[in-house]
């Protein structure tokens, strides 16, 4: 007599079941599955809970792919697996969740390290942005802002939120890859390389409701971004959200806290896209003549920009140095040529 191995894992739902006394039943929401058995665990699965109790057993099934090491799938035989192990120890597990979430459904994955270094950068990356934030926030309680924020703050705001909107459809698709390059990308690019540089002088030494708008802003946007980034580098989230948030927001982990889509305002694209090219522009500038990028700066600006930047100026000169910003042809010009 031959016992078919799948005979108690096709019941699989069943017996989850009752291990919970019968206080879940099928359908379940989701079976996770990798592609190499469909044919065995999820037609096998379906069968026999269709034939015991005329369902189907799950809402959802999401197929993925196998892990492979230079384009070939890992197998002990072969002598080609990689020990998790090894790369926990090494690099760490945000690291890895990192590297893993990169796969798309039905696709394999091949075991890149360079992907396990980039996933290290990043959280080193995620905990010294937000040192930086709550070294800024001392004293605020999470709740307060300003009547008015002002227009860079708002517009970050709003960007996160049409980010967090992107984010949750992605999800809501298994899309998790894609959910990852929608925050990494943000992240790394209007977070930190844009965001953090343009108000940074506001909170340094800003005051009153300008420093306050900054605040709300960073406490807020910060909390928006770990949210996201909770599911893929679920550890150093959970620490920065534990030593900073806890208190004032009150759910015990970030983990608890349900992610909804957001109602945004109207967005100013070209606005925010020329403050940060313009930015970009002057740093070139600087680099160009050799000079630091503190380096002290007369600005002129054509009249369409200074229009299109109206709400942002003092923000284009705190991230800038500029001394003044006059209307006219672009030019940047350097304080320290007018002392010699």
């Amino acid at each position: 007599m031959v016992l078919d191995t799948w005979a108690t894992s096709s019941v699989s739902p069943q017996i989850a079941s009752d291990l919970v006394g019968g206080k879940i039943k099928i359908p379940y929401s989701l079976r996770p599955n990798a592609h190499d058995i469909i044919r065995t665990w999820a037609f096998y699965t379906i069968v026999m809970s269709y034939l015991h109790e005329g369902k189907i057993p799950w809402n959802d099934i999401v197929i993925s792919g196998i892990v492979s090491l230079g384009g070939e799938k890992m197998s002990k035989s072969k002598g080609n697996v990689i020990e998790p192990k090894d790369v926990l120890e090494k690099y760490c597990a945000d690291a890895m969740r990192y590297w893993a979430s990169g796969s798309k459904l039905g696709a394999d994955l091949d075991y890149q390290e360079k992907d396990l270094v980039t996933g290290k950068k990043l959280v080193n990356k995620i905990l010294n942005a937000s040192r930086f934030v709550f070294m800024n926030l001392e004293g605020y309680n999470g709740r307060d802002r300003p009547e008015n924020l002002e227009k860079v703050d708002q517009m970050f705001l709003t960007k996160v939120g049409m980010l967090m909107n992107e984010y949750i459809s992605a999800f809501s698709k298994y899309e998790y890859s894609r959910a990852k390059k929608l925050i990494d990308d943000f992240f790394w690019n209007v977070f930190t390389d844009d965001y953090l540089e343009i108000v940074k002088k506001r909170v340094y030494q800003g005051e009153g409701d300008a420093k306050l708008s900054a605040q709300y802003a960073l406490y807020r946007g910060l909390l928006s971004i770990l949210k996201m980034w909770a599911p893929i580098v679920p550890f150093i989230t959970e620490e920065i959200y534990l030593e900073n948030y806890k208190d004032k927001e009150g759910d015990e982990s970030i983990h608890l806290i349900k992610i909804e889509k957001v109602l945004v305002e109207d967005f100013d694209e070209n606005a925010w896209s020329k403050l940060v090219e313009f930015v970009s522009q002057i740093r070139q500038e600087k680099s160009n003549a050799q000079k630091a990028m503190n380096a002290e700066i007369k600005l002129t600006l054509p009249k369409e920009d200074l229009e299109v930047l109206d709400g942002m100026i003092d923000d284009l000169k705190n991230v800038t140095g500029a001394q003044s910003v006059d209307e006219g042809e672009f030019k940047v010009e350097f304080v320290e040529a007018d002392k010699e």
